[in-house]
């Protein structure tokens, strides 16, 4: 489901989402421990940053390195480039004139191989209007995914946007769901003093890109 703004939005035509295969390499799981002065690799300090989202404009995001995130501030609510996404994709602070990890979300996707929406093979699926309300309209898509033998990754764009991915698991495999309903902050609590990036969904989204399921 997508929630549109009228006023930005025009309906001659309903939203269309494109879903199609993406696989893309996972990270190797990090070293369960280090030997001596062994650094850890980049990769692993921020397995997410540089990964693309869609923006609210339809624009492409980048997560923004968790280093560059500004302390006790709470950038959750703020556009970019001043929140936790940034328009222009940024190295980390490690070596900003090294060459990107090859365990990076960036490499490993200029390693994909196979894509379904370059070979031809992808499904259009037009929204249609759920409700609207306060100048917004919801809009929904009905998809399906045909489980394989092994897990795999399926990526979807909407209206020509990014193209963003999730995982299906292999069929018969157990799914888990892990989400949140509210943040619980009344509106005389100081965001500030919760600031930076959540510790709980950022190690799960890092740990995703070992192992999508877990």
């Amino acid at each position: 489901m997508i929630v549109t703004k009228d006023s930005d939005s025009s309906y001659e035509i309903a939203p269309i989402l494109r879903l199609f295969v993406q696989p893309i390499e996972l990270l190797p799981p990090p070293p369960a421990e280090l030997q001596g002065e062994q650094a850890l690799l980049p990769e692993y300090v921020d397995p997410i940053a540089g990964i693309p989202k869609l923006g609210r404009r339809g624009e492409t995001l980048y997560v923004r390195p968790v280093e560059h995130l500004e302390e006790g501030k709470d950038a959750s609510r703020l556009e970019p480039d001043d929140g936790i996404f940034e328009i222009t994709r940024t190295a980390s602070d490690f070596d900003n004139n090294a060459p990107e990890p090859p365990g990076s979300f960036t490499s490993r996707k200029k390693r994909i191989q196979v894509d379904g929406e370059k070979a031809g093979k992808y499904k259009d699926v037009r929204g249609f209007r759920l409700h609207q309300e306060r100048s917004c309209t919801f809009w929904r898509f009905n998809i399906e995914v045909e489980l394989q033998d092994k897990q795999q990754r399926i990526a979807y764009r909407i209206n020509r946007g990014p193209a963003t991915g999730f995982w299906v698991p292999a069929r018969s495999t157990a799914m888990n769901i892990m989400f949140h309903s509210c943040n619980g902050f009344s509106l005389s609590v100081n965001t500030d003093e919760f600031n930076g990036p959540d510790p709980m969904w950022r190690d799960v989204l890092n740990t995703h890109q070992t192992r999508p399921f877990h």
